[in-house]
């Protein structure tokens, strides 16, 4: 009878597990892998790193890029994983952001400028967590419209 619990709790600590992991997913540090990343239009920044870290209840994007002209771009948002509107700073084409999860490996993310969607943003995590996958459409800073995939890798 002791190996029957035994099992059943290694079951539960493993589901439990699996939801924390699902959770923090996210949180960490994410370089932009361009040779695996594609944009249309082109062309595509020089270099990109996301870091998302948990402030309480809230999350914390910081997004460091170097433009296609070399010029440095920080963009911050905080907020939840709620399908809300949370202010973003630092995007030139956009003011507000709002993620959901759709499920353990997926989110989904529009941003938004003067109460206009402008981009819409489908986030796939790997199984294994090591990998980030950006289907990205919408306008860019142009109007042009855009549809990128980027490829990230946690760091």
């Amino acid at each position: 009878m002791r190996n029957r619990k035994d099992v059943l709790v290694v079951i539960a600590l493993c589901f439990f597990a699996r939801t924390l992991l699902g959770a923090d997913l996210n949180l960490g540090t994410w370089r932009l892998n361009l040779d695996k990343s594609s944009y249309s239009p082109g062309p595509p920044p020089k270099s990109e790193i996301a870091t998302f870290e948990q402030v309480g209840p809230d999350v914390k994007l910081k997004l460091d890029r170097i433009d296609v002209d070399g010029k440095p771009v920080h963009i911050e948002w905080v907020g939840q994983f709620n399908g809300k509107d949370y202010p973003s700073e630092g995007d030139a084409t956009s003011d507000m952001r709002s993620y959901r999860r759709i499920d353990d490996y997926t989110f989904e993310g529009i941003n938004k400028k003067d109460g206009k969607i402008v981009r819409r943003v489908t986030i796939v995590y790997s199984r294994d967590g090591n990998t980030r996958t950006n289907t990205v459409t919408g306008t860019n800073a142009l109007g042009q419209k855009i549809n990128n995939i980027q490829v990230y890798e946690r760091q």
